[in-house]
């Protein structure tokens, strides 16, 4: 497949996304601190579009006939690094607070990537 390299770019993007929305579900459901809730909550809608976002691309990307470039060296890099920082992620050995700006820090990271 032409667009094989982008494809799997995008899919492995999301596939990092996914597992950090599901983390921060979790977390949304174990805080009992209502202001920490309502930034989870907004963490989860802006990943939930950024979702949205990447799955509709990779839709088009798989339905086009025309070739496009595999991404750069440095932003798979930079993608692979986050994915390895997400993987090592423990979810039960951080306060709230900590595990929260990991995983948003990880996502931006994945999401300029």
């Amino acid at each position: 497949m032409a667009n094989e390299a982008a494809l799997d770019f995008i899919t492995d993007k999301i596939t990092g996304l996914e597992i950090i929305k599901q983390e921060l579900s979790r977390m949304f459901l174990n805080t009992t601190d209502l202001d920490q809730a309502d930034d989870i909550r907004r963490e989860i809608t802006r990943l939930n579009q950024l979702l949205f976002t990447l799955e509709s691309m990779r839709n088009s990307l798989a339905a086009t006939a025309n070739e496009v470039p595999p991404p750069p060296p440095q932003r798979i890099a930079a993608l692979t690094d986050a994915l390895r920082r997400l993987d090592s992620f423990v979810s039960g050995d951080q306060n709230i607070q900590a595990a929260l700006n990991f995983l948003i820090q990880v996502a931006g990271v994945i999401r300029t990537a």
